[in-house]
């Protein structure tokens, strides 16, 4: 048909990918041309009025025309399943990067917090250390005992309040204050 007289040749003419072997697509070329040249053959025979083998090669055509549809249909089929796994074989390996990605955040943050929460109870235990100092302190002043004087003027307010001369304990109260800052 195209002149070809080696399978080498033929290789030529039709590998168009250049790999030494006819893919899916250089074959339906390969049936597409066949088709096409007994298209022009039967043409040909009915320019010559030979309307029987016309017929018959027309017949061949369209038989040959159904098969490289479903060949096509069953090709581009196949191809999109191929691509339809590559690319779930790619949000795969996203997704599982995504999770790893994720997992390795998340243990840092887990670190960093265990550290924090570290440092948080060291400061804690300072503070701590801090407010029993200035407990201890506040516990020694308490223990002081007040002088006699002044617990005898305490005394004297309370009797002087009970006794209802309001003037009087009045009195005490502020002397009692002055005495009591100086006892602090």
């Amino acid at each position: 048909m195209l002149r070809i007289q080696a399978p080498a040749e033929f290789l030529d003419v039709f590998d168009q990918g250049g790999d030494g072997q006819l893919n899916e697509d250089e074959q339906i070329l390969i049936f597409s041309l066949v088709k096409e040249k007994m298209q022009v053959l039967a043409d040909e025979l009915c320019i010559v009025h030979e309307y029987q083998l016309y017929k018959d090669l027309m017949r061949e055509v369209r038989l040959l025309e159904v098969d490289i549809g479903v060949f096509q249909d069953e090709l581009r089929k196949n191809i999109q399943e191929n691509q339809l796994r590559e690319y779930v074989d790619i949000g795969d390996e996203k997704l599982q990067e995504f999770y790893r990605d994720w997992e390795r955040k998340f243990a840092e943050f887990g670190d960093e917090s265990l550290i924090k929460i570290e440092e948080l109870k060291y400061e804690h235990e300072e503070q701590m250390e801090m407010l029993n100092v200035k407990l201890d302190r506040a516990v020694e002043a308490v223990k002081i005992k007040p002088s006699a004087k002044l617990k005898e003027m305490q005394n004297n307010e309370k009797l002087v309040a009970v006794n209802e001369r309001v003037e009087e304990a009045m009195n005490y109260r502020k002397e009692l204050k002055i005495l009591e800052i100086k006892e602090a």
